[in-house]
């Protein structure tokens, strides 16, 4: 009889709809793979086309072979082109110098990971025509010639069709082991074929004459070089020693290592490379931990390959089962305001890792604005704790001034097992007397059973915590956010204000948030209102 109320609620929950996760849905689908043109994309477009297009028109202009053959040599000097660009955006350390200076404010150097890919799209698109017009200039030079030359000998016998049959085959490899589901799936692979490029490129050496290679590869290589082995000692000459691992439910773990003087800002990433699990391998994890704390942290979903071998690894060092491991010779318990001490002993030190970075990525911005909007999904939740808790530090340190006076964190979760990800976290700044600079929703979009839901309705104290969060001032919603009503609530209560919108999650969500985004920008422009949309991509 003492669970009919509760019965009755959970009843009721159902019935509405409460927790169907396709009640409040953003409806983001349909057109998921049409990108958002924004004047910033469609101008740097057109000056890509503008360059390709007047390094054709003057390669063909100048030929003194006829058009057709200067045609074929303008192609070839747009794919070095391609080339060359795709060096330079491999270069992060020299895209983090040009962050410096004022070509930031016209082209985002945060993206150069999906710049390198939209001039590889470009690259294949000229490397098709460049190969047809070989094929039918040696297919017009074998009739001519009455049987004296065959078309085969031109293809695979003379070097330039020898070597360019050679370069396809290597460019082919890369472009395939690039695609989504084989990166994803193996990255090694991946990782592994996607420097046959650099192999492809010395042929051009050899494919199309010393004066290319020097105009075009040269430079750019050098400079390419040059960044990877500035990476490569200074990774090798200041490795990190793994102070603590912690494991989180769905599949998260959480690696925290030594800062050594590192300097970075919230929502940039480092390459990381464990030399006794693998050492070619690095792998992007964005810092999850504040720049005012004294380690370092990142978290790790584990989905196979390498980081399958990773748990196996560090489960050889654990004496203990419980769900933190700290190294025998760290003798200090771990405390901060957003942690409990630690004391687990291991049987042996953990191994050391090798940190390259931080980079930049387009999350990193956020100290540019007062007013805010975080928006993550699941694992995206990464970049943003980075930011939570660097502003909890400035919040409650005495002393310590900020110029945030307004965020919204918005986290969009699966299951309740993800929200264990940052329980502490969010448990601090949820008691903490920033309720009103901080507003934070986090909602449950899978599917929940009768019975999750009575368990819910049964531990739910009308005057007590969420009983899914534990959160006093953050209730848990049920179903996704409807983005678009969020963004005219907010947008309505701060007139002319620049927010910032910060994102990271999937794709066809992220399409979703830049499009409502710009909505309300326009029907808010005679307020002064302004959304500026940020979205963290995969660097990989």
């Amino acid at each position: 009889m003492a669970h009919k109320p509760v019965d009755a609620y959970a009843a009721g929950l159902v019935r509405s709809g409460a927790f169907d996760a396709d009640v409040a849905a953003e409806n983001h689908k349909g057109r998921g793979w049409i990108p958002v043109i924004t004047v910033r994309r469609a101008l740097l477009v057109a000056v890509w086309a503008a360059v390709q297009i007047t390094v054709l028109a003057t390669k063909t202009a100048t030929s003194k072979q006829g058009a057709f053959i200067g045609y074929n040599y303008g192609v070839e000097a747009v794919m070095m082109t391609c080339l060359s660009l795709n060096l330079l955006l491999m270069s992060p350390t020299l895209m983090r110098l040009l962050r410096k200076t004022p070509l930031r404010r016209v082209v985002s150097l945060e993206r150069t990971t999906l710049a390198h890919k939209f001039v590889s799209y470009t690259l294949l698109f000229w490397m098709i025509q460049h190969v047809c017009t070989h094929y039918y200039r040696y297919h017009k030079i074998a009739q001519a010639s009455g049987g004296k030359v065959q078309f085969a000998t031109l293809l695979f016998v003379k070097k330039t069709g020898r070597v360019g049959h050679v370069m396809i085959g290597l460019f082919a490899t890369v472009f395939l082991s690039a695609l989504a589901a084989v990166r994803r799936r193996f990255f090694e692979v991946f990782y592994l074929l996607h420097h046959l490029s650099l192999l492809a490129m010395i042929l051009i050496f050899v494919h199309a004459g010393a004066a290319s290679f020097q105009f075009y590869v040269a430079a750019p290589g050098a400079i390419y070089i040059a960044d990877r082995l500035y990476r490569m000692v200074r990774a090798r000459m200041n490795r990190s020693r793994i102070l603590s691992v912690i494991r989180h439910p769905s599949d998260v773990i959480e690696l925290r290592f030594e800062r050594r003087g590192m300097s970075y800002k919230p929502g940039q990433y480092v390459y990381i490379c464990i030399p006794s699990l693998s050492w070619y391998q690095w792998h992007p994890f964005t810092l999850t931990s504040a720049p005012e704390e004294d380690e370092l942290s990142v978290h790790v979903w584990v989905n196979g390959g390498w980081t399958w071998r990773l748990v196996q690894m560090l489960q050889q060092y654990s004496v203990d089962s419980g769900r933190t491991l700290t190294p025998s010779y760290d003798s200090r318990a771990y405390r901060d305001p957003l942690n409990t001490p630690v004391y687990i002993p291991l049987e042996r030190p953990l191994p050391t890792i090798m940190v390259d970075g931080p980079y930049c990525a387009p999350t990193q911005g956020v100290s540019d604005y007062s007013h805010m909007v975080l928006i993550c999904g699941n694992i995206g939740v990464t970049p943003m704790s980075s930011m939570l808790k660097s502003l909890y530090y400035q919040l409650t340190a005495p002393g310590r001034q900020t110029n945030v006076k307004k965020v919204y964190f918005i986290w969009t979760c699966r299951d309740v097992q993800v929200l264990e990800w940052f329980r502490d976290l969010l448990a601090a700044l949820d008691t903490e007397d920033i309720g009103d600079i901080l507003e934070m929703r986090t909602y449950l979009t899978g599917q929940m059973s009768v019975e999750q839901i009575r368990n819910i309705a049964l531990y739910q104290d009308p005057t007590g915590p969420d009983a899914v969060t534990g959160l006093y001032r953050s209730p848990t919603y049920y179903g996704r956010p409807n983005f678009d009503k969020i963004f005219g609530e907010i947008g309505h209560r701060f007139p002319s204000t620049d927010l910032g919108v910060f994102f990271c999650g999937s794709r066809m969500l992220g399409r979703t948030l830049r499009r409502t985004a710009s909505k309300w920008s326009g029907e808010l422009r005679s307020r002064g209102t302004k959304f500026t949309f940020h979205e963290e991509g995969s660097v990989l």
